[in-house]
């Protein structure tokens, strides 16, 4: 199994199929000025819907955290997803 750490922008999309949850990877790569970027996907977690839920409550903990330490606010719009290709 690879440790190596692979980059990610977000999350393309997120599905259901035959009982395991699939999420896209996306990466957005530079653009030339006056381009839209497009959001590519660069590979996919697939996980049971148990672990899934596990993860969406460490994700959940995790941004509490960094709004305790002011590093978000609940305030800022969130950023707008880019479209898919």
């Amino acid at each position: 199994m690879s440790k190596d750490p692979q980059y990610v922008d977000e999350f393309k999309r997120i599905g259901l199929t035959n009982g395991a949850v699939r999420i896209e990877l996306g990466v957005t790569p530079p653009v030339e000025d006056g381009q839209q970027p497009v959001l590519e996907t660069t590979g996919m977690l697939v996980m049971s819907v148990e672990g899934f839920v596990r993860s969406a409550a460490t994700i959940e903990a995790f941004l509490k955290q960094l709004l305790e330490k002011g590093v978000i606010r609940r305030d800022q719009p969130p950023a707008q997803p880019v479209k898919p290709s």
